[in-house]
C-alpha cells in the first residue's frame, strides 16, 4: 500500500496501517500504545496475528471499566462443569463466585493463549484459569475455560465489543509489564527526537517523509551508540562500518 492510499484517521489508526504492512516482512507477536487506540483498531490487529498491548479506559466516574463478555462453561478439577457470566474487569476477566462471606468477583489467570486462523482472518483464543488461592472457594481452584479475544460481527454491530473492556495481558500481568515498558522506551526517543527540532515540529510533511526522517534518525541514533561503545569498551565495530574506524577520541590537554 503506498503512501498516498493510506486512509485518513488518528495516529492510532496510522499505526495500525504501518503494523498491517510489517506483518507479511516480519514476525510479530504483539505491540504496545497508549490510550488513543480504540476497540476497532484492537480487533484489526487481532485480526492479523498481533496481540495489542494498552490500558482500559475508565468510565465517567473513574472507576476501573466492567462489561459483561458472555457465559462459560468451567471444567472445574474433578471433571464436573459450571456455568458463570465472565466480566471484563480492568482488562481482566472474571467471574462472581459464592464464598462464606457473599459472592465476590475473582480475576482469571490467563494460561496461554493461541491463534486460530491466517492473517486477516485471525481469531485469538485464551485459556484463563480459576487462581489457586486461600480466598478462592476451593471447589473452584483451577477450573478453566475458554474465552474469544476477538470481537463477532455481532457485537460489532450492536457497538458492542468485547475489545473495549476485555485484555490478552491486562495491567498487571507480567507480559504486559514486560511489554509495555517497552513502549515508555520508544516514548523517550520520539521526545529526544522532538526535542533536536526546530520548535519541536517535523521539518517534512506526510507519512512516507515523516517514516524516512525517523528511519534516519534512528539509523544515526545507532551508529553513534556503536561508536560510543568502541570509544568505551575498544570492541570491534567492523561487522558494521568494515575496514573504516573511528577516529582517535579526542581528549582535553591539562590546564
Amino acid at each position: 500500500m503506498s503512501a498516498s492510499s493510506r486512509p485518513i484517521g488518528g495516529d492510532a489508526d496510522t499505526f495500525v496501517d504501518m503494523v498491517r504492512q510489517l506483518v507479511d516482512r516480519v514476525f510479530i507477536q504483539s505491540c504496545a500504545y497508549d490510550m488513543a487506540f480504540d476497540a476497532a483498531n484492537h480487533d484489526t490487529l487481532l485480526a492479523h496475528r498481533v496481540i495489542p498491548v494498552f490500558k482500559v479506559r475508565r468510565d465517567s466516574r473513574g472507576n476501573p471499566w466492567e462489561q459483561h463478555i458472555d457465559e462459560h462453561k468451567f471444567t472445574l478439577a474433578d471433571g464436573s462443569v459450571e456455568s458463570f457470566l465472565v466480566t471484563a474487569v480492568d482488562g481482566w476477566p472474571a467471574i462472581s463466585l459464592p464464598t462464606s462471606d457473599g459472592p465476590k468477583m475473582f480475576a482469571l489467570d490467563t494460561k496461554h493463549v493461541k491463534p486460530r486462523g491466517a492473517s486477516g482472518r485471525c481469531t485469538f483464543y485464551a485459556t484463563v484459569e480459576v487462581p489457586n488461592r486461600p480466598e478462592v472457594p476451593r471447589r473452584y481452584r483451577g477450573a478453566t475455560t475458554m474465552i474469544r479475544l476477538n470481537s463477532t460481527s455481532d457485537e460489532i454491530e450492536r457497538e458492542d465489543r468485547r475489545t473495549i473492556g476485555l485484555r490478552a495481558f491486562p495491567e498487571g500481568s507480567e507480559v504486559y509489564k514486560r511489554i509495555f515498558g517497552i513502549r515508555e522506551d520508544t516514548e523517550s526517543m520520539h521526545h529526544h527526537l522532538k526535542s533536536i527540532l526546530q520548535n519541536r515540529r517535523a521539518r517534512c510533511v506526510g507519512v512516507a517523509r515523516q517514516s524516512l526522517m525517523l528511519a534516519a534518525y534512528q539509523s544515526l541514533t545507532n551508529l553513534k551508540a556503536l561508536i560510543a561503545w568502541h570509544y568505551r569498551t575498544g570492541g570491534d565495530v567492523s561487522e558494521w562500518f568494515g575496514e573504516w574506524r573511528p577516529p582517535p577520541r579526542h581528549q582535553r590537554s591539562a590546564a
